[in-house]
């Protein structure tokens, strides 16, 4: 009877290790260095093992945040972080250069780079206190109007407000023009349209508005691509609204896609005119 009892207080790891601790689950005696702290007593590693197996997988609040349920406004992050990171490396002489090239849209290289007809509105060249605003105002608004219209008509209405910007560069010869001002005007926009439709006083985003624009103005920047990128904001917002209903989703989507379409002649139109010229 000695000897059962001598191994029952062995540990089952440990046979030269003495212990009078059990694991709460399997009633296994464990040594000092077996025991895991549990909610109540202790556990063996077998036990923390099949635990760890048997429990639910946390994802990370990464991969969560782009979940179709997340309320996280991840498109407004991402084109912020773009900003961010793109008018940065544009404060430095050559590099800003570089950028402005690659991502500036204009009559004369459309053609050659498409890509600029969105990419112009995603660097600001007006120096820090510039690209501060530009921070602020798509943090403040942007992320109100994605919670508002949603995360897939926030991608198009960025794209449609890009585009507009893009086609009166274009159709006005503007010259080159790149930065932010014409998409966060365009965002101002959709706030201003969309809140005044739910009746809400929002005559300060006027004023927004005005010192965003004095601000390009300022740092020497164009005035087409703000009109292009309201007037297509302004637009993208009225079909959103009119077209909320879930039965008209399919006449939504064809509206949007066509006034993508018009925008893209546009600026394609705009360009051979002055190639040919």
């Amino acid at each position: 009877m000695s000897d059962q009892t001598t191994v029952i207080n062995r540990c089952y790891r440990h046979p030269d290790r003495e212990s009078f601790v059990r694991c709460q689950r399997c009633g296994r005696t464990v040594c000092g260095e077996c025991q895991t702290l549990a909610a109540v007593g202790v556990h063996c590693p077998e036990c923390v093992r099949e635990a760890r197996a048997s429990a639910p997988r946390v994802k990370p609040r990464v991969v969560t945040a782009f979940s179709k349920t997340s309320e996280v406004p991840v498109v407004t992050y991402i084109v912020m972080g773009i900003v961010a990171v793109l008018s940065v490396i544009g404060l430095l002489p050559k590099a800003g250069d570089a950028i402005f090239n690659a991502v500036a849209v204009d009559e004369g290289t459309f053609l050659d780079q498409p890509w600029t007809a969105i990419t112009h509105v995603l660097v600001n060249f007006g120096g820090v206190i510039n690209i501060a605003f530009a921070l602020l105002t798509l943090f403040w608004f942007g992320r109100m109007l994605e919670g508002a219209i949603g995360r897939i008509r926030f991608v198009a209405f960025v794209v449609l407000t890009a585009l507009g910007g893009a086609a009166a560069v274009i159709l006005l010869h503007g010259g080159a023009q790149a930065g932010t001002v014409a998409l966060t005007t365009g965002i101002l926009a959709g706030v201003f349209i969309l809140q005044r439709h739910l009746a809400f006083r929002n005559s300060y985003l006027l004023l927004w508005v005005g010192i965003s624009v004095f601000y390009n103005v300022v740092s020497g920047g164009g005035w087409e691509g703000i009109v292009g990128g309201v007037i297509a904001a302004g637009v993208t917002s009225l079909i959103l609204l009119r077209t909320r209903r879930i039965s008209r989703r399919g006449l939504q989507t064809a509206l949007l896609v066509a006034l993508g379409v018009l925008l893209v002649a546009v600026c394609v139109v705009g360009s051979v005119t002055v190639v040919v010229a």
